[in-house]
This record gives structure tokens, C-alpha cells and sequence, in this order.
């Protein structure tokens, strides 16, 4: 029996106020200054592959990911292309996550948890991050919670909406993100157990098994085009510093399954020993405060990680799993016999929640620009090293008085390109490089060194630099 005091909880009221409180907090942390900072590469990725013609023609974006997003995206800048309207999806839906994870508490009975719930994922730095990025993972987020949420109901009640619902929030989750089979396999090896936990309704299974026939229909359409995107070689970009970890699209899919498979094994193993064993439960639950310590501690780094300016496509793979690990942080805090330790944990989620606002971008490409057309004088030209997705960058920004034709993106013999342009003239260049790949840009700038004088520098967060060199 738990040693876990019993406290009242909150009255109706006061959970219409403190969830309003919560909200409008999600709010402010998501929409505020959204616009302020310019896009960085991904989210220039976003914008070309919404505008290009073969994801309507062929069906199939141009990388490795599902095409629901990019195609939600295509309408979406018919009516705008602004920084805080490419961005604006992912937040309203990080907000709606916000709103479900309370009704998640509501659904447990447990009003408490909920509105914990709901605060740490209103703080919690690495979901603002992706809330206010135009790509496809903040907006995600709240069709991962609500599929959460109708699990969760289909297992403790009767009811074809929580069937509909469930099954729609998983199908267009699937058609955002792969990430989501993760989920899926998830909800596939927690089901029994929670419905032998709810009372054993057979038509509850029922009705579990109806709600995976959308997406698994969806994924039988999407068979063919996937087997495009396995072939084409690419690699997600996942670099951990000394590791060797770019997984093709097949391997990283391969490497879910078999993660999925261990989980639901563990889980089987679990439910075998609890109902073997009936006292294992009891043990358990006489520990709920240590238990929650230990959960608290293992979740702080998650709190602290999204403040982390690089990473991202590490941080990213986490976010399937952020409501469960929500949820159990906040169950963690309402088992704390301490509450001022609770209120310590939750204020320095809010206080780094607020830092967010205060971040500098990833990658100031409307500030390098500026600086640019400030100096420039007809004549000069633009060099891009290394680009990927910097000429979107320019395309976007750029409406200085140097012709479209006169910015070069660097291909072939470098000092070929410069011979071209008269001494007196003034090359900028832009480049995008971290601390790691500082002997790199060595080699990088010495052409330019090697044919002109540097006249200026600029820093623009993060690691994007621009220098001026007039030819001799």
C-alpha cells in the first residue's frame, strides 16, 4: 500500500483555472516572438518541398519522410510564407498537446496529473523548440497526445468516439512522421495488460482492434512509395560526436522494429511476473516515493536538453516518446511527500521554458543577409560555401542591388570563379560551419585570402560568419 498522503483534489473550478493558467502560459511560450527569428536550413527544406511540383505529381516527397506534412504545407503558404506563418501549425498544435495531456489526467482520474502533465509539457524547452519550427515534428505532437488520450479511453470505456478518434490521430500521425510506428508498437504492448487492468471488456478489444485498421490501411497504400524511398540511399543526418550513426531509411525502420519487439517482450515479461506474483505490486507501490525521485532524476536531462543549441536531429527522435514520459514525470511529482520540492522542479521547468524566448536563432540567415546588403555596392558578388540549403536562404532574404545572376554558389575551380571579377571589387562570403569543422573553413577561406584583402567580418548565431574580401 502506498505511504503517499491523500490530498484533495482540485475542485472543478479551481482546475478550469489553473488549466487556463497552464494554457495561456503554452501560449505565450509558442506564439511569442514566433516570427522573430529568420528560418534556418530545415525549415527552408520545408518551403521547397512544399512548393515543388513532383510531391503533387508523383505523390512522394523528395526526401525520407511521410508526405501529409508537405502537403498540408502546399496549402498552407498559398496565404502566406512569412516566418510566423510557415510556423504557425507547429505551434497551434504543441498547444492543442497541451490541452490533451490534461484531459489524459481527467481520463485516469487523476485531475492532479493531469494539470502537472500538462505544465511540464507547457515547459518543458525541447517541445516549445519544436513548436516554434516549421517542419512537421511540433505539429505532430499534438496528434501524438491525442492518440494517447483515445487509447486510454478505449481501454477504460465504451465508446465508438474514443474508436474514431484513436484511429484518426494515429493514421495522420503516420502519414507526418515515421516516428509514430514507435508509438503504435507502444500502445500494442501496453494494451492487454491495461485491459486486463480495466475489467477485461472483450468488446473494448474489439473496438482497439478497429482503430488500427485506419492506419494499418494507410500504411498498405504508402507500401509502394516507401519501397522509393528505401532505395534511394540517403541517409538521415543523425551524427553523434565520435560515432559513426547515419542510418538508411530501411536500417532506422529495421532498428524501430526491433526496439518495438524488446519493448513488447519486456512488457509481456512484466505483466507474466505481476500476475504471478501479486505481491510484486504491493512492493512496488509501498515505493512510489523513491520511485518517483528516481523518475524525476532520470527526466531532468530531457528538461535541460532542449536548451542545447545543437543536436537537434538527435533531440528530435526523443519526441515520440515525450508524452508517456511526461505522463510519468508528472505522476513522479504528484507522489512526492515534499511538495516544495515539486514546486522546485516545476519552477525550473518554467523558468527554462521562459528562457526559450530569449534564445538566439540556429542559424541567423536574415541577420547575415542584412549585414550583407548594408556593405554591398554594385559589382560585388555572393559566395556560398559548402551549400545545402543556403541559395534558399538568399532567395528568401535577399533583395539587395547585386543581380541574381552575379551570386555564385562555389562548384569547381574556386580562383576560375574569382579571376572573373575585377580588383576593386568586394566578395562576400557566407559560411555555416561549427568549432569542429574550424581547419575545414581554414582551407575554406584561402582562396579568398589568397586574392584579396579582408575588409569585414561578422558572427551571426549559430557559427554562420560572413566576411568581405576585396579582389586585388
Amino acid at each position: 500500500m502506498s505511504t503517499h498522503r491523500a490530498e484533495p483534489a482540485p475542485s472543478s473550478r479551481q482546475n478550469i483555472i489553473l488549466i487556463s493558467i497552464i494554457i495561456f502560459l503554452a501560449i505565450l511560450l509558442r506564439l511569442l516572438y514566433l516570427g522573430r527569428w529568420s528560418l534556418w536550413i530545415d525549415e527552408y527544406h520545408t518551403l521547397r518541398m512544399a512548393r515543388e511540383a513532383r510531391l503533387l505529381v508523383e505523390g512522394i516527397p523528395g526526401d525520407q519522410h511521410p508526405p501529409l506534412y508537405y502537403l498540408f504545407m502546399t496549402l498552407w503558404i498559398r496565404f502566406g510564407v512569412s516566418e510566423f506563418w510557415l510556423r504557425l501549425p507547429s505551434a497551434v498544435s504543441s498547444i492543442v498537446a497541451v490541452v490533451m495531456m490534461w484531459r489524459i489526467g481527467a481520463a485516469l482520474n487523476r485531475p492532479r496529473l493531469g494539470l502537472l502533465a500538462a505544465l511540464l509539457l507547457a515547459t518543458i524547452p525541447l517541445h516549445i523548440w519544436y513548436s516554434r519550427e516549421a517542419r512537421m515534428y511540433g505539429l505532430i505532437s499534438g496528434f501524438w497526445v491525442s492518440s494517447l488520450y483515445f487509447y486510454i479511453q478505449t481501454i477504460r470505456r465504451d465508446s465508438w468516439l474514443d474508436t474514431l478518434g484513436l484511429a484518426l490521430a494515429n493514421t495522420i500521425a503516420l502519414g507526418l512522421a515515421y516516428p509514430t510506428l514507435a508509438l503504435l508498437v507502444l500502445e500494442l504492448s501496453f494494451f492487454l495488460l491495461g485491459w486486463s487492468l480495466a475489467g477485461k471488456r472483450p468488446l473494448r478489444v474489439m473496438r482497439f482492434i478497429l482503430a488500427q485498421l485506419p492506419p494499418i490501411a494507410g500504411a498498405i497504400f504508402w507500401w509502394p512509395y516507401f519501397q522509393i524511398q528505401l532505395g534511394r540511399g540517403g541517409v538521415f543526418n543523425w551524427a553523434l560526436p565520435g560515432l559513426d550513426f547515419q542510418p538508411t531509411l530501411g536500417q532506422t525502420v529495421a532498428g524501430a522494429g526491433l526496439i518495438g519487439l524488446g519493448l513488447l517482450a519486456v512488457v509481456v515479461l512484466a505483466s507474466w511476473l505481476l500476475a504471478r506474483q501479486p505481491r510484486l505490486l504491493g512492493w512496488i507501490a509501498t515505493r512510489a516515493n523513491w520511485w518517483a525521485v528516481a523518475i524525476l532524476l532520470g527526466f531532468l536531462p530531457l528538461l535541460l536538453i532542449g536548451v542545447i543549441p545543437r543536436g537537434l536531429s538527435v533531440r528530435r527522435q526523443l519526441l515520440v516518446f515525450l508524452p508517456i514520459l511526461i505522463l510519468l514525470a508528472g505522476w513522479a511529482l504528484d507522489q512526492l511527500r515534499r511538495r516544495w520540492l515539486t514546486g522546485i522542479y516545476l519552477g525550473l521547468a518554467t523558468l527554462l521554458g521562459l528562457s526559450m524566448l530569449w534564445l538566439p536563432p540556429y542559424e541567423n540567415w536574415g541577420g547575415a543577409v542584412d549585414f550583407i546588403e548594408a556593405h554591398e555596392t554594385a559589382g560585388d558578388a555572393i559566395f556560398l560555401l559548402r551549400p545545402w540549403y543556403e541559395p534558399y536562404a538568399m532567395d528568401y532574404y535577399y533583395e539587395g542591388v547585386i543581380p541574381f545572376e552575379d551570386r555564385h554558389t562555389i562548384a569547381g575551380e574556386l580562383e576560375t570563379v574569382l579571376a572573373e571579377y575585377p580588383a576593386g571589387s568586394t566578395v562576400w562570403v557566407m559560411a555555416n560551419a561549427t568549432p569542429a569543422e574550424e581547419a575545414l573553413m581554414t582551407n575554406l577561406w584561402q582562396p579568398f585570402a589568397a586574392v584579396g584583402d579582408q575588409v569585414a567580418e561578422a558572427e551571426f548565431p549559430t557559427y554562420l560568419i560572413v566576411r568581405g574580401y576585396r579582389l586585388r
